[in-house]
């Protein structure tokens, strides 16, 4: 997961969109009942 995110931080994009990206990986790879994902850019570009 940690991997996965530091690449996740390193993509160019609006953070709904990676928050979405983010939830569609997650949601394939754990298949779970129901799922939110939050997600927080900082300025700089860090998750």
């Amino acid at each position: 997961m940690k991997l996965y995110l530091s690449g996740a931080s390193a993509t160019r994009a609006f953070a709904e969109d990676l928050a979405a990206t983010l939830l569609e990986d997650l949601v394939a790879a754990c298949d779970p009942v129901e799922m939110t994902v939050d997600l927080t850019q900082r300025v700089r570009g860090g998750l």
